[in-house]
């Protein structure tokens, strides 16, 4: 019987996914490092992340892929994505969305966010540093985050970090099994049925433009599918659209 990849617990870290990436050497495929508290914890760019001591889950995995061309790494955000909103729909909350590029969404609040950091070899993608912020037990948060909310907000109990966590990271390794094996074009499909605004018009910008779009999808790399009102579709990177 094949064993779990290990979890590691530290009271403080800086930051989860620095402190894998200093030390990716010691880690194997799988294995998990959680901490309390992140002193210096951020998301993408210059973005924070803030979070209480021992109120919320912060972890990093690391994760080796099997041959995943680099051009195809956004399927990792797919993953643990749905991952998150599984693990939520498991604990009975209702109305979970994934807003691109890398939050997940609970009654259009945010209760997740995501970062991952690849590491290239050629063409492939050799490691990957997958960071993941989710709200649990908080409940005050500072009046800087826009429109937070956490599982005890949504139903009103307190939950066991370290159950959720172990829940959590059997669900993140079953999808990144499907990765592997090669079994993850339902991953773009799910993706896509949770996709927050997708299929209506809302207002968007781009640059100094502001402009009402539908979402259509999402492109081979990961770049966002946005039409406007003439009918025209463009693909936008991370940072180049905001959601009004």
């Amino acid at each position: 019987m094949k064993t779990k990849p290990t979890i590691i617990r530290y009271a403080q870290l800086p930051s989860t996914n620095d402190f894998m990436m200093k030390n990716k050497n010691l880690f194997s495929s799988g294995m998990v490092i959680n901490t309390w508290f992140q002193s210096k914890g951020h998301g993408m760019g210059t973005n924070r992340w803030e979070s209480d001591y021992a109120k919320n889950l912060l972890l990093s995995m690391f994760y080796k892929p099997r041959g995943l061309k680099a051009e195809k790494q956004f399927v990792l955000n797919m993953a643990v994505s749905l991952s998150i909103k599984k693990l939520l729909e498991d604990e009975g909350m209702a109305n979970i969305q994934i807003k691109w590029p890398n939050d997940v969404l609970a009654n259009k609040k945010k209760i997740a966010g995501i970062l991952i950091s690849n590491i290239l070899q050629g063409e492939h993608i050799q490691n990957s540093i997958i960071g993941v912020g989710l709200n649990v037990n908080q409940i005050v948060f500072s009046k800087n985050i826009p429109q937070p909310v956490s599982m005890k907000m949504l139903s009103g109990k307190d939950y066991d970090l370290k159950i959720l966590l172990n829940n959590f990271h059997q669900v993140l390794l079953n999808h990144m099994a499907e990765i592997d094996q090669r079994n993850d074009a339902w991953l773009k499909e799910a993706y896509l049925s949770a996709l927050y605004q997708k299929g209506s018009w809302h207002s968007y910008q781009a640059g100094r433009q502001v402009f009402q779009g539908m979402i259509t999808g999402i492109s081979p790399y990961g770049h966002l599918e946005v039409k406007n009102k003439e009918g025209k579709t463009s693909a936008f990177d991370f940072k180049e659209i905001k959601f009004l």
